[in-house]
């Protein structure tokens, strides 16, 4: 359960990176 928690924190992060990628691009 804890590697699960820990891969959807990584999702998001990824997530919230590449929002911030494509917005400054």
């Amino acid at each position: 359960q804890h590697g699960e928690d820990t891969e959807a924190g990584l999702r998001d992060q990824i997530r919230f990176i590449l929002k911030a990628l494509g917005k400054s691009g």
